[in-house]
């Protein structure tokens, strides 16, 4: 890390990639000033740590600019596999930037099952 530190400019050279999130020397490079988290990163990040999880298949990890985009405009386009995988997730994790802060998010999906002659059940 301290080479690409001391390198003057970022070339954009793949250091790794984490499941569909590639870490460039640039990417890398935000991080020297230790004010800056830059959103590959921190995809990166959240996405490795949901894959150590027990339930990672009931995880979705929505990516942050994504978030960012819901919090400040009010909108979010997903793609139909997102959508997919929304629908069958017990968690929805992600990070969101508002006014230069990172936020994490975590929703835990459930669903009310409400019968006239039943009692309410729930459902995660």
């Amino acid at each position: 890390l301290k080479k690409i530190w001391n390198t003057d400019e970022a070339v954009g050279i793949i250091i790794c990639c984490i499941d569909r999130f590639y870490i460039t020397d640039g990417d890398l490079k935000t991080l020297k000033s230790g004010k800056q988290l830059n959103d590959q990163v921190i995809d990166a990040y959240i996405c490795q740590l949901t894959k150590n999880l027990p339930v990672e298949d009931g995880i979705q990890h929505i990516q942050s600019h994504k978030l960012t985009k819901l919090f400040n405009k009010g909108t979010i386009t997903f793609g139909v596999k997102e959508k997919k995988s929304l629908q069958s997730s017990k968690m929805i994790v992600g990070a969101f930037n508002i006014n230069s802060h990172w936020m994490f998010l975590v929703c835990s999906i459930f669903s009310i099952l409400i019968s006239p002659l039943q009692p309410a059940k729930l459902y995660y």
